[in-house]
């Protein structure tokens, strides 16, 4: 099942597979993916930027909630299990 990322914090269970599609409407604007170690946590801090499009893995220990730090006009951010 395919999940959007958004600015609003979701815990993810294990390992996944991210995309990222469009391109940003402003392509200064980076896609910034933010981690906070634990389930339901709010300490978010930045694990990876992206600046195009593209697939991705990310290696996930555990349950560790996840967003992205800004919306980008033109882009989504997709993970899947």
């Amino acid at each position: 099942m395919v999940t959007e990322i958004t600015t609003t914090a979701q815990d993810i269970d294990g390992d996944f597979d991210l995309v990222v599609r469009g391109n940003p409407e402003d392509i200064r604007q980076p896609i910034i993916l933010q981690k906070s170690l634990g389930a339901g946590t709010t300490n978010h801090i930045t694990i990876q930027v992206f600046n195009n499009q593209g697939h991705h893995f990310v290696k996930n220990t555990g349950s560790n909630s996840f967003k992205l730090a800004a919306a980008v006009p033109g882009v989504t951010v997709e993970f899947n299990q």
